[in-house]
């Protein structure tokens, strides 16, 4: 079995995804000869020039079809696509006519959603469950990252998996485009019916070696995108145990050891690892565009062992399994082709069940929940947002200001928390910059264009198009960007020219009008700054959703115009605003202080 993931053939970017695509599909098919190829999501890129904007493009997907159609893989073998969310990108139902999956892809036209397929070879069974998560309606990105299975798909799947038991299936294979913490389902229902290893794609290769089993056993393992990376999987089952290997086009030989299998990937409660103990021979399969030279083995540091052909691409060699049936050990395939190319494959394995941990990082991303993940950060950040300023508005109505006052001694952290006091004593400064956090947690952010043609209207916590609804995920990343890098950040750019404006205010100095001394101050350029930064939302989800997105945006656009509006009254702030302030200052004693600079 081989498997290939987020293809995104664009006829905007790299031209070569489509060149090697074909060449995967003609040499690569042909040296390894698999019965089955599953390619799980992201077949075309359906992202414009602007990179923002994204629709679906017929012509990338005449290009996926006509590299089936040219190089004859759909002859050789089984082929089994399956959607991602970019194959989504701006659809509002199945029916719709720019749902290109279902003209030019192999099994859209067969398959509606889930499906299962039986593949039947010499006397075993094997039955492939494919999990479509995508939306429906499907919007446009960024904010289409996510997957999502409802109760009703959870049921779906369940039933074909009880099926494929009921027909004596020997095992079942799991695949989709979403790993499963990028999924949006009801307790995390899709890894508690796993009964085999779940292949999937999506992340690319942000991380490596996305691989990771959960608690029923069940293996779950993203594989590397082929858009970046030209990454693709062999995989194949050996007596009832999955093996499997991520290549490299170009890269040969390619090696796969079936026996004995990794320790890492071993599922106890789904494959029958006893038969490592009981088994008479390493097996490793070996292909290459070139002749096999030689093909060596060894386990930990023992000498290297020459493998003899069996069958086809099989090596073999005899073995004692029982000289190991203590720990982890090291195999480690050496192959050689005639072109004296050369390449190792190492693992390690174990007799008596010994297996190795997982790092970290790989079980929160693929174990945890990204919408979990990316909620418990978003409203980390809106309290960090809110909270000082309000703790500091409620020090101003008790009166404390002057425990911050600034001293010539005073220390960095007391200067600065001086200055947030002057800020919260502020109401339209302090309302307005608790106020807009706040928003970002329960007001429509804009009305637009989720899908063309089709009203939507956008909130953190999900998406209705046309009256539909939709959670969200991504939306809190961007909420949160949005929090940190403009609302926190302009409250600390007015802090400081608030601060800066008192100061000349206490020292009676009148403001020089002149453009360079009014505007050309670092705090004036800071706040300029970030509403460049600022802009970034403004004209992504512009060029996203439409013109209506930046009119009635009611987050990101009016926004823009609000903190605008508290810069432009901060130059016409005077004594009467600071008096409540200076006056208790003064009443406790303080000396109010002037340090221009």
């Amino acid at each position: 079995m081989v498997m290939i993931s987020d293809l995104h053939l664009s006829i905007y970017f790299d031209f070569n995804r489509k060149k090697d695509f074909h060449k995967f599909c003609t040499q690569v098919i042909s040296i390894i000869k698999p019965s089955l190829v599953l390619a799980s999501g992201d077949l075309t890129d359906a992202i414009m020039r602007s990179y923002f904007a994204s629709d679906q493009i017929e012509k990338e997907w005449i290009w996926y079809r006509e590299v089936l159609n040219f190089s004859g893989v759909t002859n050789k073998t089984l082929w089994l696509d399956i959607r991602g969310n970019h194959d989504m990108f701006n659809i509002y139902s199945w029916q719709s006519e720019n749902n290109y999956f279902r003209k030019y892809s192999e099994t859209g036209s067969k398959y509606r959603r889930h499906f299962s397929y039986e593949l039947k070879h010499n006397t075993e069974t094997y039955t492939f469950i494919a999990v479509d998560a995508c939306y429906h309606p499907s919007q446009k990105r960024p904010f289409n990252f996510m997957g999502w299975l409802k109760k009703d798909d959870i049921n779906k799947l369940t039933n074909l998996s009880n099926e494929a038991k009921a027909k004596g299936s020997n095992f079942t294979i799991w695949f989709g485009h979403y790993p499963t913490s990028s999924i949006l389902m009801p307790n995390f229902g899709l890894r508690q019916i796993l009964n085999g290893p779940y292949l999937c794609g999506h992340y690319h290769a942000f991380i490596k070696q996305l691989y990771i089993t959960h608690d029923n056993d069940a293996l779950e393992i993203e594989v590397g995108d082929w858009k970046d990376h030209r990454f693709f999987r062999i995989a194949a089952i050996d007596h009832g145990l999955f093996s499997f290997n991520d290549i490299h086009l170009n890269e040969w030989p390619i090696i796969l050891i079936t026996n004995p299998k990794s320790a890492l990937f071993s599922m106890s409660r789904i494959e029958p690892l006893h038969r490592i103990k009981t088994s008479s021979h390493i097996r490793a399969l070996v292909f290459s565009i070139f002749a096999i030279q030689s093909v060596h083995v060894k386990i930990d540091e023992s000498p290297w062992k020459e493998m003899r052909l069996s069958s086809n691409s099989l090596y073999v060699l005899e073995w004692k399994p029982e000289r190991y049936n203590a720990g982890l050990h090291f195999i480690t395939v050496k192959a050689i082709d005639a072109k004296n190319n050369k390449q190792f494959m190492k693992q390690q394995f174990s007799i008596d069940g010994s297996k190795p941990e997982f790092s970290f990082f790989k079980k929160l991303l693929l174990r945890g929940s990204l919408q979990h993940i990316f909620k418990k950060v978003f409203f980390l950040i809106v309290f960090s947002s809110i909270l000082p300023l309000m703790a500091f508005r409620t020090i101003h109505l008790y009166q404390k200001e002057y425990l911050f006052q600034s001293k010539e001694s005073s220390s960095f952290v007391h200067r600065l928390f001086y200055k947030f006091c002057l800020m919260a004593s502020l109401d339209m400064y302090a309302f307005i910059l608790v106020a807009i956090p706040f928003y970002v947690t329960s007001g429509p952010w804009f009305i637009g264009d989720l899908v063309d043609n089709h009203f939507g209207l956008c909130f953190v916590w999900g998406l209705f198009i046309d009256g539909h609804y939709s959670p969200s995920c991504f939306t809190y990343v961007f909420g949160a960007a949005f929090v940190l890098f403009v609302n926190i950040a302009h409250t600390f750019c007015f802090a400081q020219i608030i601060y800066k404006r008192h100061e000349q205010i206490l020292a009676k100095e009148a403001i020089d009008n002149s453009f360079k001394q009014k505007y050309l101050k670092a705090r004036h350029v800071a706040f300029l700054i970030i509403c460049l930064l600022h802009l970034v939302p403004i004209s992504i989800l512009e060029t996203s959703f439409g013109f209506k997105s930046l009119i009635f945006g009611f987050l990101f656009t009016w926004s823009f115009f609000i903190y605008a509006y508290l810069w432009l009254s901060s130059f016409k702030l005077d004594e009467n605003d600071f008096s409540r302030i200076d006056d208790n200052i003064k009443r406790n004693g303080c000396k109010l202080k002037a340090n221009i600079s």
